[in-house]
């Protein structure tokens, strides 16, 4: 008898276990079918990289504060020793392509308006050994000028003056008048970017 009522009670408990499963199974298929929607207003959105405010934009306008930079012959440029000069200020990397394509125009600015007080700088910043740790050494931006016979001036050594300044992706670019103040700031690379520059430089001159 007690061996019948244990048999009854596993079978009842299997029985509900496997119920249980079933309408378990039921309940994911439904959810897979049907579409979960969430009341718009409660959603929130995310913040965006480079959100303006946070970006090199932000300094368009403004004068920044005391810069430096050391050119690859070790001589130092100071924003208050440019005053005075129109200064083209071209954030670059060796590995960087868009950097490359940028160089030919920098170097078509400096030959334009050299002589009518424009300075172009390229801002060497962002360099990694072959481990990928980055480094600061002049030589990189110095065998880069020599192999494509670069006539502009190179800097190297930005890192800190590129985080500074709120840049996020080079190449970047900054028109700077001969006030000190930051006329324009332009990113990345595309087919209009000399125009763009000569737009913005000209009546600076």
């Amino acid at each position: 008898m007690e061996s019948e009522v244990y048999r009854s009670s596993v079978y009842n408990r299997t029985m509900r276990w496997i119920a249980f499963s079933l309408a378990l199974v039921a309940v994911v298929a439904v959810a897979q079918r049907e579409e979960i929607r969430v009341p718009a207003a409660k959603i929130k959105p995310m913040p965006s990289v480079g959100q303006p405010g946070q970006g090199p934009e932000r300094l368009a306008g403004t004068t920044p504060a005391d810069w430096k930079m050391t050119t690859i012959d070790g001589k130092s440029l100071t924003g208050k020793g440019l005053r005075g000069k129109v200064v083209l200020v071209d954030f670059w990397a060796t590995w960087c392509g868009p950097c490359k394509k940028a160089s030919p125009i920098m170097e078509s600015l400096h030959k334009k308006y050299g002589k009518q007080g424009l300075v172009v700088i390229g801002a060497n910043t962002s360099e990694r050994d072959s481990d990928g740790r980055p480094v600061k050494w002049a030589n990189a931006a110095k065998e880069y000028k020599k192999e494509h016979g670069y006539t502009y001036t190179f800097t190297w050594g930005n890192d800190d003056l590129k985080k500074k300044w709120g840049v996020q992706g080079i190449p970047t670019m900054f028109v700077i008048d001969k006030k000190g103040v930051v006329k324009k700031v332009l990113v990345g690379f595309d087919d209009k970017l000399e125009a763009n520059l000569e737009a913005v430089i000209k009546p600076l001159l």
